[in-house]
């Protein structure tokens, strides 16, 4: 049975008397979207309402919401210490039996130091290892290291956690063949080949990327994935993941130039898509590489050299609500981003550089051309990360 809606809007609100004065035994029993009664209050309640509910029989150990995990998890996975450390002491298990199950891991994941500290202290297995359909192994270490979290990256070494090393660290999960890469299909494994590729020059990609719920058209599907700002580049990374499902329609001779993925360099403090929710001032690049990387399917074109120059509208728009940058600059295979990706299914995958333009500077170019454009580019030092800032080279 659902939860009943009193219980509900008191979790909501925080209020232990209406929860005490609405709450029935049977209530232990219900099941919403995100478990238990005890999982909805250790999301969304206070400490004092799952105390309430563990000293009135509410079975720690249940298994419910997304994960199929315990509410220590999820509380784990919120940063409360508080109902952390009340859950275990009141004799929850530390379920490691899958990744997505390991408080540890969704703490540290999430950046929450007090959490780990606390459940380092307890008999959690630290050195959990997992592999995931790529293949590779996880643990903690990486989860933390993913995150960008490196207090926590040190504080799991200080305890004796490594990156888990293949044929030393045996995983206590892993997938069935049939779901592993290897056994995938080709978008599947081009879609790793890319994560790769990004990866070796940018840094560790979070675990999974932003799916889109419904692809614009058929045959492509635009996924998002993020590398946060690391000790090797010190930016958020986007780059889009599916734009290269399908050739872009070339010229004659200029097949070299079917395939493309795009990326942009945000400045370090730019909040992460996932704690963004949907505030425009945050999540315009998101929208503009997703319509970036559709726009030559739509469009029966293509990207290619020297670059590409994209207007938001006619007349330009800005991007977003936090700038007067209302065009886009696409540079292939800029900087570490040359060579191209050599795919194993024989695609050349060339990645275009994104860099946010004022509209003077996009009439700059198409009045003067190219060539006197990227002089007036160096000319003025022009970041190829987004500084919302910067001043414009074209203004009158």
């Amino acid at each position: 049975m659902d939860h009943k809606a009193e219980l509900v809007e008191a979790i909501d609100d925080g209020d232990i008397n209406r929860f005490r004065r609405n709450f029935e035994r049977e209530d232990l029993q219900s099941c919403g979207v995100f478990g238990s009664i005890l999982h909805m209050a250790t999301l969304f309640g206070t400490f004092e309402i799952v105390k309430f509910l563990v000293e009135n029989g509410a079975e720690l150990n249940r298994l419910g919401g997304s994960w199929e995990a315990p509410a220590l998890t999820y509380a784990a996975k919120k940063g409360n210490l508080e109902i952390v450390r009340y859950l275990v002491e009141a004799g929850s298990m530390l379920d490691t039996s899958h990744s997505l199950n390991n408080p540890l891991m969704r703490a540290a994941g999430k950046g929450h130091i007090e959490v780990v500290e606390y459940l380092l202290s307890t008999d959690i297995d630290r050195h959990a290892t997992y592999r995931i359909p790529a293949g590779t192994l996880i643990n903690a270490l990486v989860e933390a290291e993913q995150g960008g979290h490196t207090e926590i990256v040190e504080l799991l070494k200080a305890h004796g956690c490594h990156r888990p090393v293949e044929g030393i660290d045996k995983p206590i999960w892993e997938p069935a063949p049939e779901f592993m890469v290897d056994h995938q299909s080709p978008e599947l494994k081009r879609a790793r080949e890319i994560i790769d590729y990004m990866e070796q020059r940018f840094g560790l990609a979070d675990e999974y990327g932003i799916q889109e719920i419904i692809p614009v058209m058929e045959g492509i599907s635009v996924s998002i994935n993020i590398i946060r700002p690391n000790d090797s580049h010190p930016y958020l990374v986007m780059f889009t993941n599916g734009m290269s499902d399908l050739p872009m329609k070339v010229p004659a001779g200029q097949e070299a130039w079917q395939y493309a993925e795009l990326g942009i360099h945000l400045p370090p403090d730019w909040k992460h898509p996932r704690e963004a929710g949907s505030d425009l001032n945050w999540m315009w690049p998101i929208q503009w590489l997703r319509k970036m990387a559709y726009y030559p399917h739509q469009s029966d074109s293509w990207l290619g050299l020297p670059a590409a120059l994209v207007s938001s509208d006619e007349p330009p728009v800005p991007l977003g609500p936090n700038t007067k940058q209302a065009c886009l600059l696409m540079v292939p295979n800029f900087s570490n981003l040359n060579p191209p990706l050599q795919t194993t299914d024989g695609r050349q995958i060339n990645f275009f550089t994104v860099v946010p333009l004022y509209t003077e500077e996009r009439d700059y170019e198409l009045k003067h051309g190219m060539r006197p454009f990227f002089d007036q580019i160096a000319r003025h030092g022009v970041p190829f990360t987004v500084d919302l800032n910067r001043p414009n080279f074209a203004a009158k």
